[in-house]
């Protein structure tokens, strides 16, 4: 019997991916996505509760009213199932109502939805967006409540969400005192849509990319707008959506959006501001000009922006906004163009990405941004033998240019991580993320080194925060498999695997001969278990790109996976000659190879990989 001096407490994560634990620290399978849903509806009611009806409607709307309460019936009968455990009735249906009783279960999301905002160092802080990387396909019903809810989070959560946390000095009668911006001034919320490539060559897309990137940024910088972030307004690229729907997800009231031709050395800019109540034009504008006139175009239209909304604009705010990474608009353009490139996550484009960001830096040496992209370039290539700088002095310099990059500090934590300092690493990246909680490579580089020293369950919050920051990347969901199935989260793992697999298919049609992606494909493959077409394109890769290091690291352990040990170990052999530091590391680290490290071969192969590198350290040193 349980009394209420004991009272079991089950446990649900939803900031971040869904996870329900039982009082025994067991976690709980929730078999299908109707019923996650369910359970996720029921949690983020008042009292737990919800009508039959609601629910139907929610989750069943496309269906018959006779069907809909049918499967609502299945479903509810599969889940008091798995919930109600050893005389525990955490579900209840009595009637038309549906009830979780909230005294049973701790649910994360609840705290932020009540008003008490996730702040750095707080538990839960920093776990990802509400249900990150859920839907329900088909169901809208469901999906707006989900936008609701993802919104209303958004905006009561501290750091982690675009709501930056600002303090202000205000000098009054009594002296000094220290106010928090966001709470005192009133605040306008507003979305910066992609601003549309009008070039008419797909290649300039990295330029019009880039401009909308800087306006959003420039705008967070003013404490009296509220600006959705670039992850969430970048979804909206491309696509057709009216203002008023855009504003009903989103819960702003003004629309910025535009067009970027650029013409050889020109470049034309139109943006028109929209109040989407009145469906109004605020301000609209035309900018000609020359490229080298591109930072005072921005600047322009950021400050046309806070006098047509008749903003005021603190001094420190007024400084923030003046304050460029570079004054050089050739060089501006090439780091654009080589975050382009890196972007792709093509090991082949290393090497365009490196020239491309020296030659940014020959023209301004305090390219802050330049530098940490220079050395994030180093890190991968170093990875695969392709150079023997590990970009250590390159995120040092972008650190002394600006402590506050947050791009530097990711650097320096891939770094940290490439040569085993797993724990400092760790402590690199979660500066950059205080800095910038959406940082694609700073969540991508603490999920490595979580995975390095076995914290499975923060690597997969870091990974699927960057799978969600970058939707082409396939990078991180397949890093985040390998975690899953460290938990041993078996639905996790195959979600994470078939998600990976629509990444990378898409990225091998328009780049067949992509090796990181095809090695990442064969991961998936085996996860999914899908055993021939793993192998078919495990030859494929190995035909396609024989000399690419990652891609036979990742077949290894793919093999190993499917237990073809041999064949994992004839690849590993072969690396031998072309091993680094980086690489030896990862391998005596990787829980991929957990069921081979007893084999003797295994172990001959890591004896003559060491030896092979202590000869080349000897010959450096001499």
């Amino acid at each position: 019997m349980v009394t209420s001096n004991s009272i079991p407490q089950f446990i649900l994560t939803l900031l971040g991916a869904f996870r329900l634990m039982a009082p025994n620290g067991e976690r709980i399978e929730v078999a299908s996505k109707k019923g996650v849903a369910l359970i996720a509806t029921l949690a983020m009611s008042p009292e737990g509760e919800r009508t039959r009806g609601w629910l139907q409607d929610k989750l069943w709307g496309t269906r018959e009213q006779a069907q809909a309460q049918s499967s609502l019936r299945r479903e509810l009968s599969n889940l008091r199932k798995a919930l109600n455990l050893s005389g525990v009735h955490l579900l209840i249906c009595e009637h038309d109502r549906v009830k979780l009783d909230l005294k049973y279960i701790r649910v994360d999301a609840r705290k932020l939805a009540t008003g008490n905002p996730l702040t750095s160092g707080s538990p839960g802080f920093d776990l990802g967006e509400f249900l990150e990387g859920f839907d329900v396909a088909g169901e809208e019903g469901f999906e707006e409540w989900l936008r609701e809810q993802r919104n209303r989070l958004r905006h009561r959560a501290a750091p982690a969400t675009d709501r930056a946390e600002r303090v202000v000095h205000l000098r009054g009668t009594n002296g000094e005192r220290e106010l928090d911006a966001s709470a005192k001034r009133p605040q306008i919320d507003i979305c910066v849509l992609p601003f549309a490539n009008m070039s008419g060559d797909s290649e300039q897309e990295y330029f019009s990319d880039g401009v909308t990137e800087d306006i959003i940024t420039d705008l967070s910088k003013v404490s009296s707008l509220s600006v959705v972030s670039r992850k969430t307004s970048f979804t909206f690229k491309g696509r057709q959506i009216d203002f008023a729907d855009i504003a009903k997800q989103l819960k702003v009231s003004h629309v910025l959006e535009g067009s970027v031709r650029k013409m050889g050395n020109r470049v034309r800019i139109n943006a028109q501001l929209i109040e989407v109540a009145s469906d109004n034009h605020v301000w609209a504008e035309r900018y000609d000009r020359e490229l080298s006139d591109i930072f005072a175009v921005q600047d322009e239209i950021s400050r046309a922006i806070v006098e047509a909304l008749r903003l005021k604009l603190l001094p420190e705010e007024r400084r923030a906004l003046e304050a460029r990474a570079t004054s050089n608009p050739e060089a501006y353009k090439l780091y654009l163009m080589a975050r382009q490139y890196n972007a792709t996550g093509n090991e082949r484009h290393q090497e365009i990405v490196r020239r491309l960001c020296l030659r940014a830096l020959d023209l301004d040496r305090h390219y802050g941004r330049a530098w940490a992209m220079l050395s994030n370039c180093l890190i991968e290539m170093f990875r695969r033998s392709a150079s023997d700088d590990d970009g250590w002095q390159a995120a040092e310099q972008a650190l002394n240019l600006d402590p506050n990059l947050a791009e530097a500090h990711a650097a320096k934590g891939a770094v940290l991580c490439i040569r085993g300092l797993f724990a400092e690493g760790l402590v690199a990246c979660k500066r950059a993320l205080e800095l910038d909680p959406d940082s694609y490579e700073a969540n991508k580089h603490a999920g490595r080194c979580c995975n390095a020293m076995r914290m499975f369950g923060d690597a997969v919050r870091h990974f699927e925060r960057a799978a969600a920051v970058m939707p082409a990347d396939f990078y991180a969901l397949g890093m985040a498999l390998q975690a899953y199935e460290g938990l041993g989260d078996k639905r996790g793992a195959q979600d994470a695997a078939r998600r990976t697999l629509e990444r990378v298919e898409k990225t091998v049609a328009q780049e067949p001969d992509h090796g990181r992606a095809i090695g990442f494909g064969v991961v998936a493959l085996v996860a999914l278990r899908e055993v021939v077409r793993a192998k078919e394109w495990a030859a494929r890769a190995m035909l396609l790109d024989p000399s690419n290091t990652n891609m036979q690291y990742n077949v290894a352990c793919a093999m190993t996976k499917l237990g073809e040990t041999e064949l994992a170990l004839d690849i590993l052999e072969g690396l031998i000659p072309i091993m680094t530091s980086g690489l030896m590391i990862w391998i005596e680290k990787d829980s991929d190879f957990d069921m081979i490290r007893g084999h003797p071969r295994f172990k001959l192969i890591v004896s003559r990989a060491n030896a092979h590198l202590a000869r080349m350290n000897a010959r450096q040193i001499a």
